[in-house]
């Protein structure tokens, strides 16, 4: 079965490509920072947990391992996502029309038609190719780049800092 993107102009092709690699790389540091953050916060908590009475080993390791389970979960939510988005166009056009809503649903048509299997028999390649190429002009001076939300990494960075900030704080003061 051919892409879809064959089916597409090639600027259009590349603008869908381009949300899909950054939604992917949001989602990357999304991951990874989510992980920094679960793993930093078990450890904030057993220094804490140390400083305020002998921690038993048996929690020590609940701490741990919920922390190691919770990094595991976030990273294979992350892999699924991943993966999901990746070369699905679909994926990349929802997060455009969520953007850039004056589209309305013309973009999505416009990759439904290019798609084979979403296609009607009843329409002739003519027509699915001049309704791609207006919808390509439509959206050729919008930079779909814009769509790919960067608020979630930048939370779970503020997370992470904080708690490094905090781990920073509380090892001075224990040294002190």
């Amino acid at each position: 079965m051919k892409s879809i993107y064959q089916y597409l102009p090639e600027q259009f092709a590349g603008k869908l490509r381009a949300v899909e690699l950054r939604l992917v790389w949001i989602r990357l540091f999304a991951m990874l920072f989510g992980v920094m953050a679960t793993l930093a916060l078990s450890w904030l908590l057993l220094f804490v947990s140390d400083r305020l009475w002998d921690t038993p080993k048996w929690l020590r390791l609940l701490v741990w391992l919920g922390g190691l389970l919770l990094s595991a979960r976030i990273f294979g939510i992350w892999l699924l996502g991943a993966l999901q988005c990746l070369h699905d166009p679909y994926a990349a056009v929802k997060a455009v029309q969520r953007h850039f809503a004056g589209l309305g649903d013309s973009l999505q048509g416009a990759v439904e038609l290019a798609d084979e299997r979403r296609r009607p028999d009843n329409i002739s390649p003519e027509l699915c190719q001049a309704a791609i190429r207006q919808v390509a002009g439509q959206v050729e001076p919008l930079d779909f780049r814009q769509a790919a939300p960067a608020r979630k990494p930048c939370r779970w960075a503020a997370l992470v800092l904080g708690v490094a900030m905090a781990i920073a704080a509380l090892a001075a003061y224990d040294r002190g």
